[in-house]
C-alpha cells in the first residue's frame, strides 16, 4: 500500500496559472519566464510576483500583483509602468521603491491542507 501526500499550494498555483492561463498571449525567445515572489505590501494587501524574461530580449521582469481585498484575489494584475525594454531607468527607480516596500511572505502549511490517502 502506497501513500501519497497533497499538499495545497494556494499562492503557488496562483503564480503557475499566472504564467499559463491568465497572462495575455506572448512568447519568449531562447528561455522561460521564471517567477519571484517578491512580497507582500500589508498596508495595500497586495501580493507581488516579478516575472524574469530569461531570453534575448533584454526585457526587465515584469511585475504582477494580486489584490487580496478583490472580489477576485488569485487573479494578477500586471503593473503597467513594469512593461519596459532594458536601460529604462524610471522602470528601475519604481523597482526599486517597490521592493522596499514589500515584506517577505513566511512558509505556511495549514494543519488542514495536507491530507495522508491510500493509492490503491
Amino acid at each position: 500500500m502506497r501513500r501519497r501526500l497533497r499538499i495545497a499550494f494556494g499562492l503557488a498555483a496562483a503564480v503557475t496559472g499566472l504564467t499559463v492561463a491568465n497572462a495575455p498571449a506572448s512568447a519568449t525567445i531562447g528561455g522561460p519566464a521564471l517567477a519571484e515572489v517578491l512580497g507582500m505590501d500589508s498596508g495595500a494587501q497586495q501580493i507581488v510576483v516579478a516575472i524574469h524574461h530569461v531570453d534575448e530580449t533584454g526585457r526587465l521582469p515584469t511585475f504582477w500583483m494580486f489584490d487580496l481585498r478583490s472580489a477576485t484575489p488569485a487573479r494578477p494584475q500586471r503593473l503597467e509602468w513594469s512593461v519596459a525594454d532594458e536601460g529604462d531607468t524610471l522602470v528601475e527607480r519604481r523597482e526599486a521603491a517597490l521592493r522596499v516596500r514589500l515584506r517577505p511572505l513566511k512558509e505556511h502549511v495549514p494543519l488542514g491542507s495536507i491530507t495522508l490517502t491510500d493509492a490503491a
